[in-house]
């Protein structure tokens, strides 16, 4: 902001150019908003508007991303559920069926809840999503043992006998097929990356005790339910057509299977309605106020005193005064005599030979001064208000070059008044 008032104070060439640069770098960032604290407000003008920063890019998406699965991580589970429960209820056309078929699932997807809590397991989206992964891969093996199940009762076998025969023909085919399932996951255990570890450990837990849970609990949950009347095989023992995994329809069953079609769906809608859909909000980061650095030049002049003695008789020696330098310390002939393309040394440049100095003196005067301090520090020091610290420093690359003083004070008076 500094450059900018200076370039405003004098039609100089130069100026002009930095002017237009800094108005049109103003003009773009006029729109936005910064906390009252922050150093950009430092010198604005009045009707300027300040700025801020808001936090973007990939990182960004990705925490909002993590935020929303985590926040969500039940109520994906759930809405897995009642998916699968209500195409199995249509499917099979038989409440008691769709909700026996889904036992192992149950038990599966409660101890990978189990596992997280004990292990304290940190949530990732790979875990978020494992439970309806769960839900998908466990469901077909109690599908399949029940369906064995419903086709031996139709072949016209007693219950115990139908649970028996189920388990040891279909039963060898899926635990091959879950062992592979198992295996696969239970790779992922070995990996250094947490997050994929903790994936498969869940992952392999769940799909071993939805195998287990389907060959050792749903048999005898099959045959209790026959028993009672609940499976509605009865009424389609024929030996002599083919299996029919769905109940009869109409019959027996289909009333109460409309009844739960209904309200498994009543109770997806709910689930839903209960998760976290917004969008998220932008949050702002405003900058911290920083004191600008300062640097002071501070110039030691040391004299030395030589005291002579002279016996008594004797006249003293003549003393020599002191000799001026015949010119000046740095010779300006050396330096070139073209104005500077940068725009505060061109504005340097200009007001010193508006005052009658050499090009050659008033380009050496300058590389003196960013000599013993550059000019970033003299900025920062506020050269483009006309600090006295920073003057002073000109004034001595000014003098080092032959400069008369009364030029560099008429100089530093046009500009700065």
């Amino acid at each position: 902001m500094g450059a900018r008032s200076l370039a405003r104070t004098a039609p100089l060439p130069g100026s002009l150019w930095v002017a237009n640069t800094l108005d049109a770098t103003l003009d773009r960032i006029a729109e936005l908003d910064l906390d009252p604290d922050s150093i950009l407000l430092q010198d604005l003008p009045a009707d300027q508007q300040p700025v801020s920063a808001t936090p973007a890019g990939l990182a960004t998406v990705g925490i909002g991303l993590l935020e929303n699965l985590s926040a969500n991580r039940a109520e994906l589970t759930y809405l897995a559920l009642c998916a699968a429960a209500l195409f199995l209820v249509l499917r099979l056309r038989s409440l008691t069926r769709g909700l026996l078929a889904l036992v192992p699932v149950f038990l599966a997807v409660g101890a990978s809840a189990l596992v997280i809590g004990l292990a304290d397991i940190q949530i990732s989206p790979l875990t978020t999503v494992s439970g309806p992964l769960v839900i998908a891969t466990c469901a077909e093996f109690s599908v399949l043992i029940l369906g064995r199940y419903i086709e031996e009762r139709q072949r016209g076998l007693e219950p115990e006998r139908a649970a028996e025969t189920a388990a040891l023909r279909t039963g060898r085919a899926f635990f091959t097929s879950a062992c592979t399932t198992i295996a696969g996951f239970a790779v992922l255990i070995i990996s250094s990356l947490p997050l994929l570890r903790d994936f498969g450990l869940i992952v392999t837990l769940s799909v071993a005790i939805a195998m287990l849970a389907a060959l050792v609990v749903m048999p005898p949950m099959m045959v209790w339910v026959d028993a009672k009347g609940w499976l509605g095989t009865d009424e389609q023992i024929d030996p002599d057509r083919s299996m029919r995994f769905a109940a009869t329809l109409p019959g027996d069953q289909t009333a109460l299977a409309a009844v739960g079609a209904v309200a498994i769906a009543a109770a997806g809608v709910a689930v839903y309605s209960m998760a976290d859909t917004t969008e998220g909000e932008s949050s702002e980061t405003s900058y911290v106020p920083v004191p600008l650095p300062t640097t002071t030049t501070t110039t030691t002049t040391t004299t030395t005193t030589t005291t002579t003695t002279v016996a008594p008789g004797e006249e003293p020696a003549p003393t020599t005064e002191p000799t001026e330098p015949s010119g000046p310390e740095v010779d300006p002939s050396g330096f070139p005599t073209d104005r500077p393309t940068e725009p505060v040394p061109g504005i340097l440049f200009d007001l010193l030979t508006g005052q009658g100095v050499a090009p050659n003196a008033a380009n050496c005067a300058m590389e003196t001064a960013f000599t013993e301090v550059p000019l970033d520090t003299l900025m920062e020091m506020g050269l483009a208000t006309g600090d006295p610290a920073a003057l002073d420093v000109l004034r001595r690359g000014a003098a080092a070059c032959g400069i008369p003083e009364d030029q560099v004070e008429a100089a530093i008076a046009s500009q700065f008044g």
